[in-house]
């Protein structure tokens, strides 16, 4: 399955999760045990008109109780952290994974910026929760190999780590 692909159908299973019962019977509902698994909802994928007040009420009401997030938080007010950390603890919601930038891992000369990301992310992650990071390769290096790219892409993963 290819990028695009899995992106359909996640946004294609997060709209679904979104309908009522009647029409939908979602998989993950409140109160069941699922062994131990844990799903959540990327916020990304619903209204960007809406708040993360308002998308974690969606996610709730869908019966599911972790979201991944963006790096929006970096911008939020004094006053838009107070609300969103009460309305996360209201609905007992948590924040498993954030996104803190889009710098490309495999190319090399992006590591520094990559590296700046997770600096100005990690405060805000704490706070908010949240224990990791989601990365992906992104944009392909032109003549760069699969191997070459994983290379990279473990280099500056390493340096990120060492220079944090």
């Amino acid at each position: 399955m290819n990028r695009r692909s899995f992106h359909k159908l996640s946004l294609g299973a997060g709209i679904a999760s979104l309908l009522p019962n009647e029409i939908v019977n979602p998989v993950v509902t409140q109160g069941q045990d699922h062994a131990g698994l844990d799903f959540s909802v990327m916020l990304w994928i619903l209204q960007k008109d809406l708040g993360f007040e308002q998308k974690m009420q969606m996610v709730a009401d869908a019966g599911y109780r972790s979201a991944e997030i963006g790096n929006e938080y970096l911008q939020w007010t004094s006053l838009e952290w107070k609300r969103n950390l009460a309305k996360k603890h209201a609905l007992g919601m948590s924040i498993d994974s954030a996104v803190p930038g889009r710098n490309a891992l495999a190319h090399r000369s992006k590591r520094d910026a990559l590296r700046d990301d997770l600096l100005k992310a990690v405060p805000g992650a704490k706070e908010l929760g949240c224990s990791q990071f989601i990365y992906t390769a992104y944009t392909r290096v032109p003549g760069q190999t699969p191997e070459q790219q994983r290379a990279a892409i473990v280099d500056t993963l390493k340096y990120a780590a060492e220079h944090n």
